[in-house]
């Protein structure tokens, strides 16, 4: 009898365990459904891919770890971290125009993007869905008119082009520069001025603690994507955490700080920055925009014009650099083009062979590297895969530029000659500015810029790396930067 008793009371805890587990697993289930149709990457069988891809973003690899596992998978395979939604990664173009534009508004950024990105982007128009975004991509639209680039904006990338090949003729001929730092000055020195009318100044002052905080603020922003604890990590600020919020607030303050300017005042021009178009609109409509509005949209059009551009410009440098003859022809177009004329808006624009150099830079290096939408209905894809609501659609534009299916066998190899006499490809197999209804905005500003910027500078000087070309490593950040900056040495022409 005692040992029956015994028995039973032995068996009821281990029974209320199993149904306890039981329950949490299918709970677990309902919060993370699992799609289907397609191979899962091979992983823990407990945390999944997690130390895959924090190994990979801690050593700057993770992009060419999602490249290989296409490589091995396929076109769609699935990704597993706990606690983390399902991502269903795509290069297949015919899925990308499924989830960008056939099945639009059945992908959003939703609350998985959105929770990690607020304290970065607040409700500006690269972390807000419907209506929202909708108003403000309107109103903003007229920003990149043809008489903007004519006048307000050629303006401004002609002073700011000319200040930095300035700054690089007074390096000491032979002298080493982090090209990448200049560049993403350069850029946010422009976007400042063509966006809010306000002159950063960080070409004249490269010790600005607002550089450190704009990049840091999205390496961590990164982080929450990979850190299935990254809400109890912020809680306790744990790790990057614990720097967080100075960043954010730095960030914050500074746009903040640039609406005020230009509520102030907005003659002079400044009723031709994004603020003053969105200030106008209000007053038009009689709607109410506040502070934090206009200070969430300062922000996330300074940083689409400040990194993207020169996240490209940075690594179309590097490729030039390795490829001697493509910067022999890019040269010998520019004197025969342009000769000793000043760089105009209208005659950038017959640099043919220096257009198709950028679009191979952007191919190999899209500054988006990967991007991921929220499923809001369950859905199956053009290629059978399964897709639950809830779970993270992901397409990877930097796999799609190293495919062979997409590219042909040399797709690893960088030959802007591959873009003479060839249609255009869809935007959907070159999602570099993303494609269908959100298409970058700021697409002809990031092309002209770039166009601009290399002509006026590769005329004037010759760049040589100064450390060996394999210790220029991707930054892990939501666009792809340079970890490692881009140590050059300078001389004139």
């Amino acid at each position: 009898m005692a040992g029956s008793l015994r028995a039973i009371s032995t068996a009821r805890p281990l029974a209320l365990l199993v149904a306890l587990v039981y329950l949490l697993r299918k709970y677990y289930q309902r919060c993370f459904p699992r799609p289907t149709g397609a191979p899962y990457v091979k992983g823990h069988w407990l945390l999944g891919v997690l130390f895959q891809v924090l190994t990979c973003a801690s050593n700057h690899t993770l992009h060419d770890w999602w490249t290989k596992q296409h490589s091995e998978y396929g076109k769609t395979c699935v990704a597993d971290v706990p606690l983390q939604p399902k991502i269903v990664t795509t290069v297949d173009p015919v899925n990308v125009e499924h989830v960008l534009k056939t099945r639009f508004d059945n992908y959003i950024k939703g609350v998985y993007f959105q929770d990690r990105l607020t304290d970065l982007l607040g409700n500006g128009i690269f972390n807000v869905d419907g209506p929202a975004w909708h108003s403000q991509r309107k109103i903003a639209a007229p920003m990149f008119s043809n008489d903007q680039f004519k006048n307000h904006i050629w303006r401004v990338i002609g002073a700011n082009c000319a200040r930095v090949s300035q700054l690089l003729r007074d390096v000491p001929e032979g002298g080493t520069i982090d090209l990448f730092d200049i560049l993403n000055r350069f850029t946010l020195d422009t976007i400042g001025s063509v966006g809010f009318a306000r002159d950063i100044g960080s070409l004249g002052n490269a010790e600005s603690p607002f550089l450190r905080s704009f990049d840091r603020a999205q390496q961590i922003s990164l982080l929450r994507f990979l850190q299935p604890l990254w809400r109890i990590r912020r809680l306790l600020r744990i790790g990057e955490e614990g720097e967080a919020r100075r960043h954010f607030q730095m960030l914050s303050d500074y746009s903040l700080e640039t609406v005020h300017m230009l509520q102030e005042d907005l003659s002079g021009g400044k009723g031709d920055s994004f603020v003053g178009l969105f200030i106008q609109h209000a007053k038009k409509t009689g709607e109410q925009v506040n502070d934090s509005f206009l200070r969430d949209m300062v922000l996330n059009f300074l940083i689409a014009g400040r990194d993207t551009t020169a996240q490209s410009l940075a690594w179309t440098l590097y490729l030039v650099m390795g490829h001697p003859t493509v910067e022999a022809k890019i040269l010998e177009e520019i004197e025969d083009v342009l000769g000793e004329d000043p760089i105009t808006y209208s005659n950038t624009a017959k640099l043919k062979y220096l257009q198709n150099v950028i679009n191979e830079g952007l191919r190999l290096y899209p500054s988006v590297p990967a991007d991921t939408k929220m499923c809001v209905q369950d859905d199956y894809l053009p290629d059978g895969t399964f897709i639950p609501a809830g779970a993270v659609f992901q397409f990877h534009p930097y796999a799609m530029g190293r495919s062979k299916d997409l590219w042909g066998e040399d797709a690893a190899e960088f030959k802007p000659e591959r873009w003479e006499g060839r249609d255009f490809p869809s935007s959907f197999v070159y999602p570099v500015f993303n494609a269908g209804p959100r298409e970058c905005l700021g697409k002809r500003l990031a092309w002209v810029e770039m166009r601009a910027f290399l002509a006026e500078v590769m005329r004037k000087v010759r760049f040589e790396l100064a450390v060996p070309r394999d210790a220029i490593k991707p930054d892990t950040q939501l666009t792809i930067g340079m970890s490692s900056g881009l140590p050059c040495r300078v001389f004139p022409r």
